[in-house]
């Protein structure tokens, strides 16, 4: 799925947080594109134990630093198959940091966020989508990257549904052409060819 748009990814496995001077350089030159209006997402992935969640922490708070909305999400087990669970946890936050934020978003948008925040009841069945939300959603992403910028950080994406990449998956390609960075924590490379990581 998060094949289809413009991606990096950064191995989380080649050595210690304290040691990521490389992807943290990476990090640092990702921010200042999407702060240009480059908008992009990028895979973090490796095994568990190696740093990513870490380094979704430090991208989000060197772009809460400068001045950028951000919100962060993750996805749990626990949640089962709840369709957008990681998803709507990173626009949670991102409308508990941001309060004013909804305001900007026309009714009809404002409504359907508020209605999947609320924790409405929401289900997936594969075969359609709730396009309501899918562009509500894009909406308030679109509105939060208006400003210095926006970082949405999902991390433990291995545990997401499939509702939850598809909406993901939405978001990132409407972030093309905005101020705006996300950030995908995943214990595994997702995408795969000849044993390889397509990036």
């Amino acid at each position: 799925i998060l094949a289809a748009f413009p991606e990096y990814h950064v191995d989380a496995g080649r050595a210690s947080l304290v040691g990521r001077r490389d992807e943290l350089e990476q990090f640092e030159r990702l921010l200042a594109d999407a702060g240009r209006g480059g908008g992009r997402t990028v895979l973090v992935s490796g095994p568990p134990g190696v740093g990513k969640s870490a380094q979704l922490d430090w991208v989000s708070q060197r772009a809460e630093r400068a001045g950028w909305r951000v919100g962060q999400g993750v996805a749990a087990a626990v949640e089962g198959a709840w369709p957008y669970a990681p998803v709507l946890d990173a626009l949670a936050d991102l409308c508990r940091r941001h309060p004013t934020l909804l305001d900007g978003l026309g009714d009809t948008y404002r409504q359907e966020i508020e209605r999947a925040l609320a924790g409405a009841e929401l289900t997936w069945s594969g075969e359609g989508t709730h396009q309501r939300l899918f562009v509500a959603a894009a909406e308030l992403l679109r509105l939060a990257a208006s400003g210095t910028g926006l970082l949405l950080a999902v991390d433990d994406m291995h545990e997401a549904d499939e509702a939850s990449l598809r909406l993901l998956h939405y978001l990132a390609r409407g972030i093309s052409g905005e101020r705006a960075l996300i950030v995908v924590g995943h214990r595994e490379a997702p995408f795969r060819r000849g044993g390889g990581v397509i990036t």
